[in-house]
């Protein structure tokens, strides 16, 4: 989060006065929360993005798979597609063995629900920017 002092400086305005619309902003449902962006090379940590494409779409199964995703404390993100593949999963791992190995449990249990997974590691994720500009 930016230092309240220094957005206020960037923006030219009294600190109160920006306290004072970032609380209008958030009771207006504008704000509706912050986010951390965490350097995962630092904690040793990369990450996968598991492109899932499905066989076998009865909800009972994509539920279970779905579940089972759910379940592996490394996984942060969870989407289901439309396009290309039918589920996206994103995984921290610390080393590409535990996401080989994770895949391999994948396939071993639901050998009937995945057609095919095709593993996307993110060597570098881009600084998103929130302020372009002046700011």
């Amino acid at each position: 989060r930016f230092q309240l002092v220094n957005l206020a400086e960037k923006l030219g305005e009294d600190p109160r006065t920006v306290l004072s619309k970032i609380k209008k902003l958030e009771k207006a449902g504008l704000i509706q929360g912050y986010t951390t962006f965490i350097d995962l090379k630092k904690l040793g940590y990369q990450l996968h993005k598991l492109c899932i494409y499905l066989s076998n779409y009865e909800d009972a199964e994509v539920k279970k798979l779905l579940t089972f995703l759910k379940q592996n404390p490394n996984t942060i993100h969870i989407i289901k597609s439309i396009g290309s593949w039918d589920v996206e999963a994103e995984i921290e791992a610390e080393n590409p063995e535990l996401i080989y190995t994770y895949i391999k449990q994948l396939k071993n249990n639901f050998p009937e629900t995945i057609k095919r997974i095709d593993l996307v590691t993110i060597v570098e994720e881009p600084k998103l920017e929130f302020f372009p500009g002046n700011i």
